[in-house]
């Protein structure tokens, strides 16, 4: 009788093994291959990809959700519980939940190429799929390895809760900005108002426009990506549109043929533009008259401390000319001395032309075979945006 009991549970102890013996169902995915070359654009602006490429998954391209939902003007939020991405905009809500083949627009199902992944901290997802989901076109040339999606003519969204900061004040607006085409449009005749100069005029002689700013002559026109600066023809990378007689230009196209950048705060809905103009001309700098002091000669000039001064600022401009590679070294020097210890004062200042994030870094390598290196007392500041920043 024991031993027939025995048999018995061994048995079902092995049955039950087999039962919960875990399994897996989850299908590995097969190798993602980046495409880092590929092209993609929304009504012919360039999408810029923050954290990785655009990966192929078995002949499917998936691109990064956030970075192509925000290049649209919609607004993207995840959920690291249940792992699903929200997008929302104008009347459409869409979620999408990591792997899974299958979306929701508007609460209807919608099958997905290939399902949903996460590669490099961020959600991908079919490429077609978000063009579509969208009422958009998506139009792909294999032989250039671009893709351009096109969205609807009439899908303009007016966003009035824009937040526009020039030069570090409030601008008021006449007429709302708008969105269209992946670019926010503020009136161009508002911003110039709000540079407070007294030697403006604007002229606008069919789709011609004349500005006189600080000394400087600026031609543009309604439709067409040039511009004539001080009689000098010069392309533009966006270009000024009409709407309702209000002539609208994109922020980008303001800072880049008046002189300036620009960045745009997604916390606060705040662009915020910085003109670069002459300093003694702008009302927000506060001035006073003071008796200057001549400066002269010291003949035994000395050093005051021990501090050695870095300066690193060549390239000041980084775009792919001067920065060929992934990782570069824009500052080197060789410290040689014999003291216990040695100050630093390191000073860099770089505008990023590079349609990317870059991390720029201070590297300390000990050359002695004998002696090791201790560092101590680090501190300091560092200011960074989007593109640049002034003022």
């Amino acid at each position: 009788m024991n031993i027939t009991k025995t048999i018995l549970s061994a048995i079902f102890l092995f049955i039950c093994f087999l039962i919960f013996l875990p399994t897996s169902s989850a299908k590995a995915l097969p190798p993602l291959q980046e495409v880092p070359n590929l092209k993609v654009s929304i009504e012919g602006q360039k999408v810029f990809f923050r954290n990785t490429a655009p990966v192929m998954l078995e002949s499917r391209v998936l691109v990064p959700l956030r970075d192509i939902c925000e290049a649209m003007g919609a607004n993207v939020h995840w959920n690291s519980k249940d792992r699903t991405v929200f997008i929302s905009r104008k009347e459409k809500l869409i979620k999408v939940a990591v792997g899974s083949s299958q979306a929701f627009v508007n609460n209807q199902a919608v099958n997905l190429d290939a399902p949903a992944i996460i590669h490099k901290d961020s959600t991908l997802v079919p490429l077609r799929f978000v063009g579509e989901a969208f009422g958009g076109t998506v139009i792909w040339n294999g032989n250039a390895k671009t893709v351009n999606i096109s969205l609807d003519k009439n899908d303009i969204i007016k966003v009035p809760e824009l937040k526009v900061i020039l030069n570090n004040k409030p601008l008021p607006l006449k007429v709302p900005p708008i969105y269209e085409g992946g670019k926010y449009l503020v009136p161009l005749e508002d911003i110039l108002n709000g540079l407070e100069s007294d030697i403006f005029y604007w002229e606008k002689d069919g789709n011609q426009i004349s500005i006189s700013l600080d000394g400087a002559s600026i031609e543009l026109f309604v439709g067409k990506n040039i511009a004539f600066i001080n009689g000098n023809q010069v392309n533009t990378t966006y270009f000024p549109v009409e709407k309702k007689g209000t002539v609208m230009a994109p922020v980008r196209l303001i800072t880049e043929v008046l002189g300036g950048v620009a960045h745009y705060e997604r916390e606060t809905n705040t662009a915020h533009l910085y003109i670069n103009r002459p300093k003694f001309k702008t009302s927000f700098l506060e001035k006073e008259a003071v008796q200057i002091v001549k400066p002269l000669p010291v003949p035994t000039a000395v050093l005051m401390d021990s501090k050695l001064l870095m300066v690193s600022n060549n390239p000041e401009v980084l775009k792919p000319e001067t920065i060929p590679t992934k990782d570069v070294t824009l500052w080197e020097n060789s410290v040689e001395t014999s003291e216990d210890s040695m100050e630093h004062r390191i000073f860099g200042w770089h505008l990023n032309r590079l349609n990317g994030e870059v991390k720029i870094g201070i590297t300390l390598e000990n050359l002695s075979d004998s002696q090791d290196i201790e560092i101590t007392g680090i501190k300091g500041i560092n200011r960074t945006s989007s593109n640049g920043w002034s003022n």
